[in-house]
């Protein structure tokens, strides 16, 4: 455990422990009736374990974190490392600060965070949890999205809350440069017009890498049935996200025309 943060740690691999226990009791319950997916199943429920023991790991050894990095970068000095987990922006303050400054002085962190409409967001995470995870065919995502909204301490309604998560990654942010003297730096933008040239050009220009180039064509997890959020989903979720919309439009000047964003 890191010194001087053995608590903070402890408490999130309890966190970690109790997302896997309720993890494994859907994936067990679900494999006799379910014959036919049993393989895909399993192989995506381990994935989501192996994500989660490496979050716990982070937790626990952030120096075996650091020297992952440390590795690639003396392998090919050229080389622009990194890793990408949303999970990240929910730990608290001090344990997002922990973790980077494992690698603070050896590295200039360069940090993205991605701006989706957070109902859009939450509502294709039911998706993506009942279609891929735990594939449960007693419940549609319709319905998680329903309960997801009733309850406001909920995982999924929290990884929505931008007037949260950006201000404390910006702390953070401003934490590491404090202590290290090196310009760490994170970008916010949205998602939207990530996948644009445009896009791969601020963000390249970001990271320090010039003449990115993308295929725009290919969508990562797209839904194959493209299914559209309900208009009375849509209606329900709205108010609930009145002050991230807000706050959101007041830190990036506007909201892609794709946001449900709704003056009352």
């Amino acid at each position: 455990v890191r010194p001087g943060n053995p608590n903070d740690a402890y408490d999130r691999v309890i966190r970690l422990r109790k997302a896997i226990d309720q993890y494994t009791s859907v994936f067990e319950s679900k494999l006799g009736h379910r014959k036919k997916t049993k393989m895909n199943t399993k192989k995506e429920f381990l994935h989501y374990i192996c994500k989660q023991m490496y979050l716990m790991n982070c937790a626990l050894y952030p120096d075996e974190y650091a020297s992952h990095f440390k590795t690639l970068s003396a392998q090919n000095p050229e080389l622009a490392v990194g890793d990408f987990c949303p999970d990240y922006a929910f730990w608290r303050e001090n344990e997002i600060f922990d973790l980077l400054m494992s690698v603070a002085n050896s590295f200039e962190i360069r940090g993205i965070y991605l701006l989706r409409d957070p109902i859009e967001r939450l509502y294709s995470w039911s998706k993506h949890k009942i279609n891929r995870i735990t594939k449960d065919c007693h419940i549609s995502a319709d319905d998680d999205f329903h309960q997801s909204i009733q309850n406001l301490d909920s995982y999924e309604y929290r990884s929505s809350q931008y007037e949260e998560i950006l201000p404390k990654l910006k702390r953070v942010f401003a934490r590491l440069r404090t202590e290290t003297n090196i310009n760490h730096e994170i970008k916010f933008m949205f998602n939207d017009h990530m996948f644009t040239q445009d896009g791969l050009n601020k963000l390249s220009e970001h990271i320090k890498c010039s003449n990115a180039k993308g295929n725009f064509s290919k969508k990562i997890n797209e839904d194959p049935n493209d299914t559209k959020l309900p208009d009375i989903a849509l209606k329900q979720a709205q108010p609930l996200f009145h002050l991230t919309y807000k706050y959101t439009l007041a830190e990036m000047g506007y909201l892609p025309k794709s946001w449900h964003f709704k003056q009352p």
